[in-house]
């Protein structure tokens, strides 16, 4: 997991309310001849704000909105986004969310013990 650090927000938030680099996993047509896909923008349009987290105490309504990206020779792609929570069952990242947490957890402890 890393920060999105385009995203403007302070470590001294939980790891649950930051954002987190994401990227795209998978993508129809993969590739076509007159139009490269172009993975930094398309990431950009479908999750603009970064990967989120949330708990079961927040809203889990799946969205959905459509993109257009428009080439410097006048083409242009269009795209959908369907953002739907999971669950998350990766050890590694159920892991590092902990430790992320536990981390937040002392910094905003011993910095409010010393005010």
């Amino acid at each position: 997991l890393e920060p999105d650090d385009g995203a403007g927000e302070s470590f001294e938030q939980s790891p649950i309310r930051r954002s987190f680099k994401s990227k795209v996993l998978v993508h129809y047509p993969e590739n076509t001849d007159r139009n490269p896909f172009n993975k930094d923008a398309v990431n950009m349009l479908c999750l603009p704000r970064g990967l989120s987290f949330c708990t079961q105490a927040d809203s889990l309504d799946p969205q959905f909105h459509s993109f257009t990206v428009a080439s410097d020779d006048g083409t242009h792609s269009y795209g959908f986004v369907h953002t739907f929570y999971e669950e998350v069952t990766s050890p590694q990242i159920i892991t590092a969310m902990q430790t992320l947490y536990q981390m937040h957890h002392v910094e905003h402890h011993s910095s409010s013990s010393a005010s």
